[in-house]
């Protein structure tokens, strides 16, 4: 079994792979160069923190980004996307502060919602 691409635990093979969407708030557009770099950054920390795995990042009309990963059974999904967000939007909100002040994005990141799918 694993040779064709499932990962092991103590009791379970599995391969479990996720798209995760998320969009920013009021669909600002506003992910570009250093930004994006940070964003990156923070979410692949984060992924790392919670032994998943990063397949690709993609950024789409400088507004949404979609996160496809791999992640081990024992993830609450629920849990992971609310610490992902959270944990990102404080970072970017200090580094980027006064680019989020110019965009009247208050106190806000990311949008409410998400989309998640395998």
């Amino acid at each position: 079994m694993l040779n064709s691409g499932f990962k092991r635990n103590r009791h379970s093979f599995y391969n479990l792979n996720y798209y995760l969407v998320v969009s920013i708030f009021e669909g600002k557009k506003i992910i570009y160069d250093t930004l994006e770099e940070n964003l990156k950054n923070i979410i692949l920390q984060n992924i790392d923190k919670h032994k998943c795995k990063l397949v690709d990042i993609t950024i789409e009309e400088q507004s949404k980004v979609i996160i496809h990963f791999s992640a081990p059974p024992h993830i609450k999904l629920s849990s992971f996307v609310n610490n992902l967000k959270t944990v990102s939007s404080r970072l970017i909100r200090k580094d980027f502060k006064s680019l989020l002040e110019r965009k009247d994005m208050g106190s806000h990141f990311w949008a409410m919602e998400y989309y998640i799918y395998t």
